[in-house]
């Protein structure tokens, strides 16, 4: 599209949402001791009409708008709790599970 993406800005304006309660960042489950991975965490929105007024007008995604429901429900009722304790899981499919 033309736009330059410098990621260190683009770290801080995730940051700063974060500190605003306006999103919530969700890195994936995991038993390793290793600190850094490769999977890239997922971002919520704190209201589903925000993911929808920034979202293109013609990207009615049911599914993703689900799981942010089903995501919000979650961390309110483990609010109060330990706050890592929802994390994103992703399964193997058949096809990985060959190799």
């Amino acid at each position: 599209m033309g736009y330059k993406l410098y990621w260190n800005k683009a770290r801080r304006i995730l940051d700063l949402l974060e500190q605003a309660f306006l999103c919530y960042e969700l890195n994936e489950y995991t038993t390793s001791l290793k600190p850094n991975t490769t999977a890239v965490p997922k971002i919520y929105a704190e209201d589903p009409g925000l993911t929808y007024a920034v979202s293109r007008a013609n990207q009615q995604d049911v599914g993703k708008r689900l799981e942010t429901a089903v995501y919000l429900e979650l961390r309110r009722r483990q609010s109060g709790k330990r706050t890592d304790s929802i994390t994103s899981l992703t399964l193997p499919t058949a096809r990985q599970e060959k190799s």
